[in-house]
């Protein structure tokens, strides 16, 4: 023994995965092509979600994610508005769908996700299923709105979806 002591850190403070969501825009933090690299750097993987108002950021990164989310509110103007609410809604439109043109020439994994809330969002299937197929993304995550925290706010607990709700939207969407 020569006196050094070494310390192993447990497997908990070693991290294998970054997300890269929930607070606020990720692709508005002027970093992110820098963190995503140091990321890569460290061997994580890493997984961004994005509401895809801002195609130009994703289309300039250079450090791609492992996994590139797009959150699609809403398969129309109208029903992406109604749930995102955005200061301008013909822009915010044109963006996502900026952003759903861009999806196939970036070469990482991608998923259109949607966060389904009854009532409100879960409707025209098929022009999710025309989205999807024009994103060229690799997977398609149905989830469903969940009533908690500030959410309670902008929808009650009577919009959250059931489970057999989600799948046979799911399978709609998958028929169409």
């Amino acid at each position: 023994m020569t006196g050094v002591q070494t310390c192993a850190l447990p497997i908990s403070n070693i991290p294998k995965h970054v997300a890269i969501s929930l607070s606020g825009e990720p692709t508005l933090y002027k970093h992110l092509d820098e963190f995503l690299g140091l990321c890569h750097e460290m061997g994580m993987t890493t997984f961004l979600v994005t509401n895809g108002t801002q195609p130009e950021i994703l289309a300039r990164l250079e450090n791609l994610p492992t996994q590139l989310y797009v959150t699609v509110a809403g398969a129309s103007p109208r029903v992406h508005s109604s749930i995102t609410r955005p200061f301008n809604p013909k822009l915010a439109w044109k963006k996502m769908m900026e952003t759903i043109d861009l999806l196939p020439s970036l070469n990482t994994r991608k998923v259109i996700r949607m966060t389904l809330v009854k009532g409100k969002n879960m409707i025209e299937p098929e022009k999710y299923g025309e989205l999807f197929m024009r994103s060229g993304a690799h997977f398609l995550e149905a989830k469903g709105f969940v009533s908690v925290g500030d959410a309670r706010d902008n929808h009650g607990f009577e919009r959250m979806p059931r489970i057999e709700e989600i799948i046979e939207f799911s399978k709609e969407i998958c028929d169409s």
